[in-house]
């Protein structure tokens, strides 16, 4: 019985003794991650073979994801928007938009190049650290 005691005493006392270890005093930080899965970086889309515009973007926070805003233009007409996402984060939660943009329903032109470009904010500011931009460039 004294074994026992005496060793769960000892465990407890390693325990409080490494805790402050476990302990740092850094800030977190937090990390943003966008990926432009479709359409690719480069990717070339026939207007003959598909009807449509694949969108996949993956956006992650290691601690907040707050507002995200995804658009494609035309590459040398940043005013002429021809599809935009505004949404929200939810916490550190994976998010994720999945979207199929038809031809026939937007402005599409043949032989154009296009961005999409995502704007994914770790705070409700919107800058610095906690903002991170990405785009990629197709052609239709």
């Amino acid at each position: 019985m004294h074994i026992d005691l005496f060793k769960a005493l000892a465990l407890a006392v390693l325990g409080v003794a490494l805790l402050p270890a476990c302990n740092d005093d850094e800030p977190l930080e937090n990390v943003l991650t966008v990926e432009i899965e479709s359409p690719a970086k480069n990717a070339v889309i026939s207007m003959s073979q598909e009807d449509h515009v694949h969108v996949h973007v993956n956006i992650q926070a290691t601690l907040d994801l707050h507002n995200i805003t995804m658009q494609i233009h035309p590459l040398d007409d940043h005013d002429n928007i021809i599809w935009k996402v505004d949404s929200h984060g939810d916490g550190n939660a994976p998010f994720t938009h999945e979207e199929d943009l038809s031809f026939a329903d937007y402005a599409f032109q043949p032989d154009t190049d296009y961005v999409i470009e995502v704007e994914a904010c770790g705070n409700h500011q919107c800058e610095g650290t906690n903002k991170l931009e990405r785009a990629n460039v197709f052609t239709i």
